[in-house]
């Protein structure tokens, strides 16, 4: 009976499976029904007589087989129902926490930067709007930055940054620091005149440091923030404040700490990240020395 182990599969998986859940449902009870059709009639009570088949020739022509088919059919959908709920459920529960974890990234974000503005500032958010979930943490990085800000938010101006990975100049799958431009950042501000301050949760370029927007930052004109995913060639933008604060991933640069972690606070940023500001960098590149490009001292 090894027959129903794809079609269980495609169930749990596959991406028309609540299409073939109804079909073999429907199937299942048209089988029982065409059984209860047959027996009823006169011609099946006729032939049943003149036919007295034994054994394994009876059983195959039987309708106890078609019932029994239809029942494995049946107990087949009702395991593959609860595995899907199952899955879906913990699909929500996953994003859930996804969620929280972007809403705390973005308050740290705000709180960070607070500190660095002199007032209420406008500030352009950019954020990716192409994913099938985007929009949700959008919405979760939003409220965050929110909080975290205070009263030093101003206007926020979201620039919904539409994602293609695929980079032709590297002829493979880019990461974020390869597809956003330093003349993006450019663009943003001239079209936000008013906006004093930029957060990116989609990572800046590694040629950030060369940019005329890292120049003005560096001078007080700009405040810049970024989640990123890597920091490698960003050390020198850090330390002379053209970015305010720099968040990124904690297990690429250091071991998980258990004994740091808070059950009244278990979404606290410094568990998964690492938070980077021109006070602490320094330290920070010494305990890790892959964490920032090498320069050397002239």
């Amino acid at each position: 009976m090894l027959w129903f182990t794809p079609v269980f599969m495609i169930l749990q998986k596959g991406p028309h499976r609540v299409s073939l859940l109804i079909i073999l449902i429907i199937f299942a009870v048209l089988l029982m029904f065409a059984v209860y059709l047959k027996r009823k009639s006169a011609a099946y009570q006729t032939r049943k007589k003149k036919r007295q088949k034994t054994g394994m020739a009876a059983f195959l022509e039987s309708d106890e087989l078609v019932i029994i088919s239809a029942c494995l059919v049946l107990i087949i959908v009702g395991l593959a129902t609860t595995s899907l709920s199952g899955n879906e459920k913990l699909k929500k529960e996953r994003l859930d926490e996804e969620l929280k974890w972007q809403y705390s990234i973005a308050e740290e974000i705000g709180i960070r930067l607070s500190r660095a503005l002199p007032g209420q500032t406008d500030i352009i958010i950019i954020d990716r709007l192409s994913g099938t979930n985007d929009a949700q943490y959008k919405d979760a990085r939003t409220e965050g930055l929110k909080a975290g800000l205070g009263d030093k938010m101003g206007a926020l101006r979201l620039e919904p940054f539409q994602i293609n990975r695929y980079s032709e100049e590297h002829e493979q799958d880019a990461t974020l620091e390869f597809i956003v431009k330093n003349a993006d950042l450019e663009r943003f501000f001239e079209s936000q005149p008013n906006a004093k301050a930029l957060v990116s949760f989609i990572g800046l370029p590694f040629d950030y440091p060369d940019s005329p927007i890292a120049k003005r930052a560096s001078e007080g004109e700009l405040f810049i923030a970024a989640q990123t995913s890597s920091v490698y060639t960003l050390k020198s933008s850090i330390l002379n404040n053209a970015l305010a604060v720099v968040i990124v991933p904690k297990s690429i640069y250091v071991t998980p700490q258990d004994d740091i972690y808070e059950e009244e606070n278990p979404y606290k940023v410094e568990y998964r990240y690492l938070v980077i500001t021109p006070e602490n960098a320094e330290e920070l590149a010494a305990q890790n020395r892959r964490m920032f490009k090498y320069e050397v001292s002239e």
